[in-house]
């Protein structure tokens, strides 16, 4: 019978991996899109997801840079604050208007802290700090752009 020939061989799979399957299965006849096709997608993918790593690490480490020249000092032990929100969740309740604290993560107890009623995006723009983008989205749908057009090529490539 079929189904106790293949119940052993698939058992480590739950049911919703398997009505997920059989739905992209359908989906790949559908659209006429081969497991060739989706193994080249999945290595273009991990390729691009390792090279998007390395870039966001960069960016990270310059930032880390950037923010060890222009951010606070702690004028205990001179080493950069940390800049955090406060009042906004129930853990980080503080009181009063205010909307970030500086503090000093010297491990040997300095314990400087500063309240400020200042956002973060106000301390950035003070320090001349550059942020996150705002415009994100935009970027990450113009990423779904390139990433389609560029399996293509790939596949026309092979």
């Amino acid at each position: 019978m079929l189904v106790a020939r293949i119940e052993e061989k698939i058992k480590v799979f739950s049911l919703k991996m398997i009505q997920d399957f059989v739905t992209m299965l359908e989906h790949f006849e559908i659209n006429d899109i081969e497991l060739e096709d989706i193994k080249t997608y999945k290595t273009f993918k991990i390729e691009q997801a390792e090279r998007n790593y390395q870039k966001d690490m960069q960016r990270s480490i310059n930032r880390q840079k950037e923010w060890m020249l222009k951010g606070k000092k702690c004028p205990h032990c001179k080493i950069a604050l940390i800049l955090a929100e406060v009042n906004t969740l129930p853990g980080n309740q503080v009181g009063g208007g205010l909307k970030t604290q500086w503090f000093c993560p010297d491990q040997t107890g300095c314990g400087y802290v500063n309240y400020s009623t200042l956002s973060i995006n106000q301390w950035m723009k003070r320090l001349k700090i550059k942020m996150f983008d705002n415009g994100k989205k935009q970027k990450i749908k113009n990423q779904r752009a390139k990433v389609t057009a560029d399996c293509q090529k790939v596949k026309k490539r092979n």
